[in-house]
């Protein structure tokens, strides 16, 4: 999910992650009742967005400036402080969290399914494909 000044459609693309924008006013007064839609469903999972945002932002080292030694490791140290995040308590309930019932149908003993592939070199499991 990205807002309007975020031009990262390419590098989305070579990676195969699905970018969400909401439609935006140009020289329209309205928005269609599709583009309307559309706004309010992105307006819900935005919320939720945020409210990963700030958990990450909870972290001690991720709340002012970052030493300069740490520059070169700091990608890996996002990965793990993201990792946790998701690993955490949900923010969704489950009965309105999609991924949930992916990772409940799981039927190996693997049931946590973690896709950080495009960022890392790890194996996929036979649950995660």
């Amino acid at each position: 999910m990205v807002d309007k000044g975020f031009h990262i459609d390419d590098d989305c693309q070579r990676r195969g992650i699905v970018m969400v924008r909401p439609p935006f006013l140009k020289s329209q007064t309205r928005f269609s009742p599709a583009q309307a839609a559309q706004t309010q469903k992105i307006a819900k999972a935005r919320v939720h967005v945020e409210r990963s945002i700030q958990r990450l932002k909870v972290f001690k080292l991720l709340k002012g400036p970052i030493p300069w030694e740490l520059l070169a490791v700091i990608d890996d140290i996002m990965i793990v402080a993201a990792g946790i995040v998701n690993l955490s308590q949900p923010i969704l309930s489950s009965d309105k969290f999609q991924a949930h019932k992916k990772l409940s149908s799981c039927t190996s003993s693997n049931t946590l399914v973690l896709n950080l592939a495009p960022f890392l070199s790890v194996a996929k499991t036979k649950c995660g494909s």
